[in-house]
């Protein structure tokens, strides 16, 4: 039977989603970040650590690790609060595959969900030629391996010093530093749009912003070079649109789209601030009757609740479809003037979630994607 600090470490540990429904929590106002200098010396090596199979090694910016490293460091906690967990690291030449490892604390791998956590090799597209893998310094939230929780998992830190330990399980890394950051909270729909309207964000009018989905710019290590859909497959139509036919030789994702965690992402430029729609044109008949999910997301963040799992329903052939809600009405994003990211991930349903394994996800074909002013 598990024992009663096992038990609360399991439910501290949950996504902030899960942890913020579970307990009124305060988040911390400030981050913490621990890099080389916070490294305990020691931590490979010595009696209480003497399952690590290999060390590690230092160097200016880092601290190399491989398969069997135990890094530990030291953190100076001032609030006892939730705290979002982030890797800031190199990808070092390996596999090609994700990073793998085990996050402990105070000795310990607190819940299940911290004893295998993957952060992405994130690949470059360049101009649709291929995927090319991205060279500089990465900050990775953590995750739960096959991404059975959506959001990014959390732990709990008592005021006081802690030793954090990263054990290196997969594919070798160059890491920077742990940040740990105050959580988050994803607010419904409703009050995310409320608050908008507050503060007096009004429609933006101009012009239709469309990027076609091989433009690209980055991709999860995990994936596959993006996938050409052909008009051979059976599930295709006998007679094609006009765009459908270019589809076939522009969109991504496709089968080779169905793991979690695996997205694209997209730039594109806002000349005028205010409400845009967004709209993807895109295929969904792979498993009929079966809807398939993905994150959402602008900036690095998850706008609201109801894009952490957005459901693309079956249907047969390409469609333009608005995000919307159930009745139909489609969302409204708040964008500022300049440049802004947009993420889609591949997540699990949202039927049975803790259930689901990373080869559940349906996959998904996307040829553009359209920011419309919704004041036209």
């Amino acid at each position: 039977m598990p024992s009663r600090k096992a038990s609360v470490w399991r439910i501290l540990c949950r996504g902030i989603g899960s942890m913020q429904r579970l307990f009124a929590a305060v988040y911390p106002k400030q981050e913490i970040r621990v890099g080389v200098e916070d490294c305990v010396e020691d931590c490979v090596g010595n009696e209480r650590n003497a399952d690590a199979a290999v060390g590690y090694s230092r160097c200016a910016d880092g601290i190399y690790t491989k398969e069997g490293s135990l890094v530990e460091f030291c953190v100076p906690v001032a609030e006892e609060e939730f705290y979002d967990l982030a890797l800031e690291y190199l990808p070092l030449a390996g596999s090609g595959a994700a990073i793998e490892c085990s996050i402990l604390i105070d000795g310990e791998v607190p819940c299940r969900e911290l004893e295998r956590v993957c952060y992405d090799r994130i690949r470059t597209l360049e101009g649709g030629c291929g995927l090319t893998e991205q060279d500089g310094w990465i900050t990775g939230v953590t995750y739960d391996r096959e991404r059975r929780i959506a959001e990014p998992l959390s732990v709990y830190l008592t005021e006081g010093t802690h030793t954090v330990a990263v054990l290196s399980r997969k594919e070798p890394m160059l890491l920077h530093q742990i940040i740990f950051s105050p959580g988050k909270q994803v607010r419904e729909y409703r009050q995310v749009k409320g608050f908008w309207d507050a503060v007096g964000i009004r429609d933006a009018g101009g012009k239709t912003i469309t990027i076609e989905a091989r433009q690209a710019v980055r991709a999860s290590g995990q994936m596959e070079d993006p996938v050409q859909e052909e008009a051979a497959m059976s599930v295709m139509p006998v007679r094609l649109p006009a765009r459908a036919k270019e589809a076939k030789c522009s969109a991504v994702g496709g089968s080779s789209w169905n793991r979690a965690g695996d997205w694209f992402e997209w730039e594109f430029d806002v000349e005028e601030a205010g409400y845009y729609h967004i709209s993807l044109y895109d295929r969904q008949n792979y498993a009929r009757g079966i809807s398939a999910y993905r994150k959402i997301m602008l900036d690095d963040a998850v706008p609201f609740q109801e894009m952490e799992r957005y459901g693309f329903a079956y249907r047969w052939g390409w469609r333009e479809e608005m995000l919307s809600d159930d009745a139909g009405t489609p969302y409204v994003f708040y964008l500022k003037e300049g440049r802004h990211t947009l993420r889609v991930e591949a997540v699990p349903g949202e039927t049975d979630p803790g259930a689901c394994r990373a080869e559940t996800v349906q996959p998904l074909a996307i040829d553009r994607i359209r920011i419309v002013p919704a004041g036209r």
